[in-house]
């Protein structure tokens, strides 16, 4: 073996090697991500109604964590709608909540001089999301062609269609006691998505409930 021979091959072995270290992976390791905002809406007595209700209700089902928080407002010196109508219509929209599958939640009246009467509902609420940085593949967007897939992570495109998919983002972070159960009471927890039905309220009475006297 001459030594141009040997050369070449050092060369190509230093090349291939240089290309293994610095070549950055075009895979995505990554999984879906789940941002948390808090949510507050204002809306007015007069568009207060069981759709209204049933609209917020399916909203925090869905996205919402924690408590909900519920003020109704009115104008101390109105005489149409007084203090004791906030507090009767609170504790009524309270109830069609429940109804509706939504049992954290607070309630409470405030006046605003000369203010218009108004619900306030708050809570934080969550969505689940493609990883940073994780784009659909280049032609299935709408922008991008073939020639940016050297910027493309191959597995972005399943994460994103997935996270659209996710009913419910909080059951992303699972149940922190699930090693404590047995295998058939743990596998409730995911029947909702295997069988597509959600599962039916249950209803009882809360501890809530006594001390309210709802």
């Amino acid at each position: 073996m001459n030594k141009t021979y040997l050369s070449l091959i050092v060369v190509a072995a230093c090349t291939l090697s240089a290309c293994t270290q610095t070549t950055p992976s075009m895979m995505n390791n990554e999984r879906v991500q789940v941002s948390r905002e808090s949510l507050v809406e204002q809306i007015p007595l007069a568009h207060l109604n069981k759709n209204t209700i049933a609209t917020i209700a399916n909203e925090y089902n869905k996205h919402g964590t924690g408590v909900m928080d519920l003020t109704m407002t009115f104008d101390p010196a109105a005489k149409d709608f007084t203090a004791m109508n906030a507090v009767n219509t609170v504790k009524q929209i309270k109830k069609d909540l429940k109804v509706s599958g939504v049992h954290n939640l607070t309630a409470q009246t405030l006046a605003v001089p000369g203010g218009q009467p108004s619900l306030m509902v708050s809570f934080d609420s969550m969505s689940a999301q493609a990883p940073e940085n994780c784009d659909q593949m280049p032609g299935l967007n709408g922008y991008k062609t073939g020639r940016f897939i050297g910027d493309y992570k191959f597995g972005c495109g399943v994460e994103t269609a997935f996270s659209k998919q996710i009913a419910r983002p909080s059951d992303i972070y699972g149940n922190a006691d699930l090693a404590k159960r047995d295998a058939r009471r743990g596998a409730i927890i995911v029947d909702d998505y295997t069988s597509a039905q959600p599962r039916p309220v249950l209803d009882g009475i809360e501890r809530d409930d006594i001390a309210s006297g709802n």
